[in-house]
């Protein structure tokens, strides 16, 4: 026969692992898992308010946006064309054109933006 302190422990148990199993049939991707990889050759680089607008050549090829905040790995080159570059990322993004009158209030969209990137050697 369970004694009450028995009793208690066994309905704790039993709540604890229902939680437990809702728990983790809850989880939800991280973000790494849920991004797109991106990759290639530096082929452009235009300056914006924003960050640094990348033309990448194959085999990811389109304009990417490297933000400010965009962690950066290796050997920092994306202030230049021809290293290349590999990363994660989401689809979409824009530029806020430096260069135009007045400046940073022309908007132009791309493919996509970094999220964390590295870059190789010149």
């Amino acid at each position: 026969m369970l004694s009450k302190n028995n009793l208690k422990n066994n309905i704790f148990a039993l709540i604890f692992a229902v939680f437990l199993i809702f728990a983790v049939w809850g989880v939800k991707k991280t973000e790494s898992q849920s991004l797109t990889a991106f990759g290639g050759k530096i082929l452009s680089v235009q300056y914006c308010c924003n960050g640094i607008m990348l033309t990448i050549g194959p085999p990811s090829a389109g304009t990417y946006m490297y933000y400010w905040a965009t962690k950066l790995y290796a050997n920092y080159n994306v202030f230049e064309p021809g290293p290349y570059v590999l990363g994660r990322g989401g689809k979409g993004g824009f530029c806020s054109n430096l260069y135009n009158y007045p400046p940073c209030f022309r908007i132009t969209s791309t493919t996509g933006f970094f999220t964390m990137m590295g870059t190789s050697g010149i």
